[in-house]
């Protein structure tokens, strides 16, 4: 048994113990008899299930399709099927009959299991080549008398991490069963523990598929955190709110069109109530506004009168997924006092790729930090000007691959390893990640330039909210496209549909070429999966207009000069092109860039330093070399004014943390010789918190070092300019790095700074950044630079214990318990007749001796 199926065993049995007797699936039946399973039937049902399908020949290693509607059975099914190591393969039950038994055969499944609906749907007539059994109302299962007794297949046993095979054609229209490991579905579990989404007695209403991953991954999450499901027999607005009001859920999670439902729902009530009502809703929601953007504290007992009539009496969070979401209606339910996720994920990549959550007070746009999960990597590869690109991915959770295509699976990776998402994205200054569309979808115009048919969509939607609409581009024979709409006509009166296409061409004619229309066309139905996505790809079919191949222009490499510039920062393996940014696709960071703008003075004869910024691309970069001129980022403060003068109430406020310090946690140092009576140094600690700096400082004042009156620090712009955090900044003798990313005029400044004082005391970490994993990262030589710089004295130090303490995925850190934090100071480096490279390897050899001697106590 692979070791991940083996904890997911493990975790199932522990919570079947701690659960006994609670409920675990409750469906909400239309004549109000609901049906339940308790967690107590787990271990009688796997029995069941796996006598049948071994009596069946069929066990551990061999895959089982499963197809039927979204339903408590089909989730319960996975699960018995997952716990005996059986790969389920889940299919898109909402797809034609076709498709589905085309999927079965590619799969070759060596068993079915079905719902009863989609038994007399699909199979009604059927003759099985393999033995079939039918989902029953009270959880068990029955052979079908048309399927045979036994599987004749030989399958060996399997001891791979699948957990299941994901089938759908998706919006792409090519079938791809996708292996879902057993360590995917245990990372989401650990997600919707860590960030409080699923806890163990809370209600989950459950309405997307279990045959999608969001459904899958995050169903099952809700079994192994010991959560109670909610289902409903059909998903419609009726059953929806009734089931709100029935089950009162804690969690919901769905598409972002119900939340949009919702949303002009509650407005429209609103809308329908005497003033005085209208009155207090309108200061609830304000005044909960306010306070939510000022301190990030939710006020939901204000608005529960207009939210429980649409979410019952016990919601706290409502996450959207599997598609964007708009931020205003993030807003409106943040406002509401809810706390709003937006979740991106990917059958490939798992759930979640990305999120907001609790930690970041819930931001109203994107979906999350692009570096809040450890396990998570994401790049945007080939930016255009504005920084969008496709989304690239390398994640602990990412799929074993596509089942029996080899060829498929590696075209899905470039040669670096990143996963192509094929979903475009960028990220903004505050490393939200925003996703805007699908780089296969995206319509190509005349002049270059990439609309996402999502924008097209938003913006005709509001001339017909009621109606379906969906955009594409139809290519022409250059290549290029032109943007054409098309209208659902279902469930809609001739003249109100007439009106609508009236209204959207009126509109278009006033548009510029980002929304102008080539044409409209009435369709009956749009083709949608499952969830709800439209399926692009086949409107142009509907159109009856054969599509014409994008021609795409490959991207130009900058000059030779420019590329071995670079290469000392980028592997020769990695591509460098004009469009790529210096930050995202090319891993250069704020220490890197200090440095090339050095090399660039020494290579080239020019200093551009003043204008080097994260955000610069290799094109700009060019630029700027070629044209000799640097226009420096503006700031509203003067950088010689930093590190501010210290006020008594500042150096009282570190001598406070320090004493707290002291009776929180149990701090202990080593080399406290090494540190200099007197005189200057620099002080070079590894990254693991927010906290290291003032740990450090306090360390030395508990010690009776006090250098609370001579140090001095960089530190984000962000941070000077926060209320709290800002008081720590000025007392630790602070210097703002720009919002931009630029450290060479703080670097400059501290330079200076050190320069002018005969007695102080700088730290700058090497790595730049807080580790995330708790490794080491790659140590930047801008501190070894400015020793030679300042002929300064570094003393290397090792900080262990701070990422225990306070976690990167952290807003607080841990109070509780005196919990250890050791710090080491080094031997001095003197910096006489030495190059940066030799320093800094010496720091990092230093820090990486005692990291170890740390994890090897631990252990």
């Amino acid at each position: 048994m692979d070791k991940s199926h083996y904890k997911f065993v493990s975790m199932t049995n522990s919570i079947v113990k701690k659960r006994r007797g609670c409920v675990l699936f409750r469906l909400l039946k239309n004549n109000g008899k609901d049906v339940t399973f308790r967690y107590d039937q787990i271990p009688s049902s796997i029995s069941r299930i796996k006598q049948k399908l071994n009596n069946a020949g069929i066990g551990a290693g061999c895959r089982v399709a499963v197809i039927s509607e979204h339903s408590p059975y089909a989730l319960l099914t996975d699960l018995l099927l997952a716990y005996i190591g059986i790969k389920s393969v889940l299919i898109d039950a909402g797809l034609p009959v076709d498709d589905v038994k085309k999927m079965i055969a590619d799969a070759d499944v060596s068993g079915l299991i079905l719902s009863h609906d989609k038994l007399n749907t699909f199979f009604s007539s059927e003759t099985f080549e393999t033995p079939a059994f039918v989902m029953e109302p009270d959880f068990s299962y029955s052979h079908i008398p048309s399927s045979p007794e036994k599987c004749v297949r030989n399958y060996p046993h399997s001891d791979d991490d699948v957990i299941a095979i994901i089938y759908s054609s998706g919006t792409t229209g090519v079938n791809k069963g996708v292996e879902v490991t057993y360590r995917s579905i245990l990372l989401t579990t650990k997600w919707c523990h860590d960030y409080d989404i699923v806890l163990n007695g809370t209600r989950h209403l459950n309405v997307i598929p279990a045959n999608h991953i969001a459904g899958f991954s995050t169903g099952t999450a809700c079994i192994l955190l010991g959560s109670e499901m909610g289902f409903i027999e059909e998903v419609s607005s009726a059953a929806l709110l009734s089931a709100m009001q029935r089950f009162n859920p804690r969690n919901f999670i769905m598409v972002p069109k119900v939340y949009e439902v919702m949303m002009d729902k509650i407005k429209g009530e609103i809308a329908k109530k005497p003033l005085p009502v209208r009155a207090y809703a309108k200061f609830a929601i304000g005044t909960c506004s306010v306070v939510r953007r000022k301190t990030g504290i939710k006020l939901r007992f204000l608005t529960k009168p207009i939210w429980k009539q649409a979410f019952g009496t016990s919601m706290l969070i409502v996450g959207s997924g599997t598609a964007p979401c708009k931020k205003e209606i993030a807003e409106f339910y943040l406002d509401l006092g809810m706390n709003f996720m937006d979740v991106y994920g990917s059958t490939e990549c798992g759930v979640p790729i990305s999120s907001t959550n609790v930690f970041e007070k819930y931001p109203v746009s994107g979906t999350g930090k692009v570096s809040e999960l450890p396990y998570v990597k994401i790049r945007i590869a080939n930016p255009d000007s504005e920084g969008v690109g496709e989304i690239r991915i390398k994640t602990k959770m990412i799929m074993k691959g596509y089942f029996k295509d080899e060829a498929l699976t590696k075209a899905a990776f470039d040669k670096n390893g990143w996963f192509c998402t094929g979903d475009l994205g960028y990220v903004d200054k505050e490393k939200n990640l925003h996703i805007i569309g699908r780089i296969k979808e995206s319509i190509v115009l005349r002049n270059g330039k990439k609309v996402s048919p999502a924008d097209v969509d938003d913006f005709y939607k509001t001339l017909c909210p009621d109606i379906n609409i969906a955009s594409c581009g139809i290519p022409d024979q250059d290549g290029f496209d032109s943007i054409e709409l098309f209208v659902e006509s279902a469930g809609h009166q001739e003249k109100e549909i007439a009106e609508a296409v009236k209204s959207i061409k009126k509109a278009s004619d006033k548009q510029n070429i980002y929304r102008r229309l080539n044409a409209v066309h009435i369709v009956e139905k749009l083709p949608t999966t499952s969830i709800g996505k439209v399926k692009r790809y086949l409107l142009k079919g509907m159109r009856n207009t054969s599509a014409v191949p994008i021609k795409t222009q490959p991207e130009s490499a900058p000059s030779t000069e420019i590329i071995k510039l670079l290469r000392k920062y980028v592997p020769e393996s990695e591509t460098i092109t004009r469009g790529m940014s210096l930050r995202e696709d090319l891993n250069i960071d704020s220490l890197s860039m200090f440095e090339l703008s050095s090399d660039i003075q020494s290579n080239f004869g020019v200093d551009i330093s003043a204008a080097m910024t994260n955000q610069l691309t290799v094109e700009e970069l060019e630029g700027l070399i070629n044209s000799g001129v640097a226009e420096s980022y503006s700031t509203n403060y003067d950088i010689n004014d930093y590190p501010a003068s210290k006020s008594p109430k500042d150096i009282d406020h570190l001598i406070k943390f320090a004493k707290f310090s002291e009776h929180t946690w149990n701090i202990k140092c080593f080399g406290l010789e090494n540190i200099p009576k007197n005189g200057k140094y620099i002080l070079c600690p590894n990254h693991e918190s927010h906290l290291d700096t003032m740990w450090i400082v306090s360390a030395l004042y508990l010690n009776g070092i006090n250098i609370i009156n001579k140090c001095g620090c960089m530190g984000a712009e962000y941070v000077m300019c926060d209320k709290v955090l800002g008081k720590g900044f000025r007392a630790l003798g602070g210097i703002p790095v720009d919002r931009t990313g630029n450290p060479t005029p703080a670097l400059k400044r501290a330079e200076s700074w050190i320069n002018e004082n005969n007695e102080c005391v700088f730290m700058i970490h090497p790595e730049g950044t807080r580790t995330r994993d708790g490794k080491l990262g790659e140590f930047k030589k801008g501190a070894a630079a400015l020793a030679i710089d300042t002929d300064t004295v570094i003393i290397p130090v090792c900080i262990n214990g701070a990422r225990e303490i306070f976690p990167p995925d952290k807003k607080l850190p841990n109070i509780i318990g005196k919990k250890p934090l050791e710090i080491h100071f080094g031997s001095p480096i003197l910096p006489d007749n030495r190059s940066a490279d030799d320093i800094t390897n010496e720091i990092k050899a230093y820090i990486q001796q005692h990291k170890n001697r740390w994890y090897h106590n631990a252990k």
